[in-house]
């Protein structure tokens, strides 16, 4: 009777722990998708907006729009103030206001407001609140508004209020070719397209446990931090047009992050994060004062120095990040773009391209114990890795068969395409220095010459062109008993599971096993007739996932002193991944 009372007491007390973590991943999860529906539906509302006829937008807010919402949090007179920014709002007044007996949500509603509850889409009981509102534009611009957009919803738990905060212009129509005074001019007389793409960073995590799993542990013994997370670099280029063309880049160099588990901390506030130097990127055609040039300098440098390091009796945490490494972001409107790859893009067709390269430090994450080093994760030990990315908007001048877009039909049309190419020497998990594994070599799993790609493009003469993508590199294991490996490829899915594997020092023994999974290569596609409507012609892609998770069961032997402990260290390689939409004005 009392074997059986202490089982349950220890069931009792795992079930809790298990329950405990589960339910901080459902709130973690559920904000998650509460910031992507808010995004979807400020992103729904600023399209109304945009769609509305010029001589509603150009009379701005209706007069009695705060009382008419019963109350507004942001808005001080006619001063909208969000996000640390203010806004000049355009507010009706006698002989120019809002006429109730003709609404146009979401900018006014039937009693003035420009308020609107949104229940979640998801079903899941949460509520979105939306306001909408109409400024001067910033550069005194008489035929322009400034439209904003604020959803804004409760966090689960907490009951903060959070924002998400959408700023767009629309322009009065001018000429007789595109709509006339009842149609505003972006929406009526001029197609839209955006495109974007991004290599993916590799992440390395690391996280600690008791060895039945039943409590969360420090990294180390008498360590603040629980939680160290190591990604190397990346690179995005995006870029949109209707009626002005904007084309950025992003270079971003490799980081690491520290975390002492704690909700009410965070690590970039705290200064617990080395490295992650960005390098950006923006041009515009836009002639507007304030806008960015035509074709600005490229933004390039280094990154800086993210070495840390724990210590604890004879053990001490190491990691760095592929900091070291080159970022340029460019981004031109009218001259020739370098993509680095084998193509560039012709001059005249705006376009961005963000990269990362060079071999710069080895990344890294590992344990050092009596002199000896486990290396969790090791990145680019061989072989310069390479990160691009690109995305262009063709008008007048074609693309061709790399970058795509080989039709277009003139500057109201025409199409746009975006892509990313990712390389790596070589990923090695759970390497020993200076030694191996009992039975086996000095390393768990070996990941060589990885590389991936993926082009996407829409427009006229590309409204249903698939993507094309590529993934291939090898992968080697210790399977227990041996080493076995397989090959990667786009269409691959599966899972393999590590064998177990012990490696000794004099002041502690360590047990590892672990998984592999692969995820296969993915896309999307969304139509409508002729590219008009809601959902245009567009099109996403990517390439899958290569994860792997080690558990390393740490015994110190009685002359450390050290409580035994687990280790759970997650690698993350995630494919490249692109996107492209085209979407007809309804006049063209």
């Amino acid at each position: 009777m009392v074997e059986l009372v202490v089982a349950m007491l220890v069931i009792a007390i795992v079930l809790i722990a298990i329950i405990t973590v589960q339910a901080r991943a459902l709130t973690t999860n559920a904000e998650s998708q509460a910031r992507q529906e808010s995004t979807a539906i400020a992103n729904q509302a600023m399209e109304q907006l945009r769609s509305m006829p010029w001589h509603y937008l150009k009379k701005g807010l209706y007069s009695g729009f705060v009382t008419a919402a019963g109350g507004d949090p942001f808005v001080t007179g006619s001063t909208l103030t969000v996000s640390s920014r203010s806004y000049a709002l355009l507010i009706g007044s006698t002989g120019s206001d809002q006429v109730l007996t003709s609404p146009w949500p979401p900018l006014f509603d039937g009693t003035g407001s420009n308020k609107q509850l949104v229940s979640s889409p998801s079903g899941n009981g949460d509520t979105f609140t939306v306001r909408t509102y109409v400024t001067a534009d910033q550069a005194g611009n008489a035929n322009a508004r400034g439209l904003v957009v604020v959803a804004s919803w409760n966090k689960r738990g907490s009951g903060d209020t959070v924002e998400t905060v959408l700023t767009s212009t629309a322009y009065a129509p001018t000429g007789s070719a595109c709509g006339n005074a009842e149609a505003p001019y972006l929406a009526a007389c001029q197609a839209q397209f955006e495109a974007t793409a991004s290599t993916s960073k590799i992440s390395v995590s690391a996280s600690a446990a008791s060895l039945d799993g039943s409590a969360l542990l420090p990294l180390l013994n008498g360590s603040p931090y629980y939680k160290m997370q190591m990604t190397t670099g990346s690179s995005s280029a995006r870029v949109s047009s209707q009626q002005v063309s904007k084309a950025t880049s992003v270079a971003s160099l490799g980081g690491v992050l520290w975390d002492d588990n704690f909700d009410s901390t965070s690590p970039s506030a705290n200064g617990w994060t080395r490295g992650s130097t960005l390098y950006e990127n923006e041009a515009s055609d836009d002639a507007t004062t304030g806008a960015a040039p035509p074709n600005p300098a490229d933004v390039s440098g280094f990154g800086a120095d993210s070495t840390y390091g724990l210590s604890s009796g004879p053990f001490t945490f190491n990691v760095r990040s592929d900091d070291s490494r080159t970022g340029t972001a460019r981004a031109v409107t009218t001259q020739a773009c370098t993509t680095g790859l084998a193509f560039d893009v012709t001059a005249g067709a705006p376009c961005g391209t963000g990269s990362v390269t060079g071999t710069g430090n080895t990344a890294s994450m590992g344990l050092t114990v009596d002199g000896k080093t486990l290396s969790f994760a090791s990145v680019g030990t061989s072989g310069p890795p390479s990160d691009r990315a690109w995305a262009a908007r063709f008008a007048t001048v074609a693309g061709n068969s790399s970058v795509g877009c080989t039709t277009v039909t003139g500057s109201t049309s025409g199409c746009t395409s975006a892509g990313a190419q990712k390389s790596i020497g070589s990923v090695v998990v759970g390497g020993v220095t200076g030694d191996d594994w009992a039975g086996a070599d000095d390393y768990l799993v070996k990941m060589t010459n990885y590389a991936d790609s993926v082009s996407v493009q829409r427009g006229v003469g590309a409204t249903a062109v698939d993507p094309t993508w590529d993934r291939s590199g090898s992968i080697e294991y210790w399977d227990g008993t041996g080493y076995s490996s397989f090959s990667l490829s786009t269409g691959l899915l599966g899972h393999w599971d590590i064998g177990s594997a012990t490696w000794t020092t004099s002041l502690a023994t360590v047990t590892a096993t672990g998984t592999i999974d692969v995820t296969r290569t993915f896309f999307n596609v969304l139509s409508s007739t002729d590219c008009k409507g809601d959902d245009g012609c567009s099109v996403s892609a990517g390439n899958g996932l290569v994860q792997v998770i080690i558990y390393y069961d740490i015994e110190p032997t009685a002359a450390s002193s050290f409580t035994p402990w687990t280790m759970t260290v997650k690698t993350i390689i995630n494919g490249s991944q692109a996107a492209a939409l085209f979407k007809e004005s309804p006049n063209g």
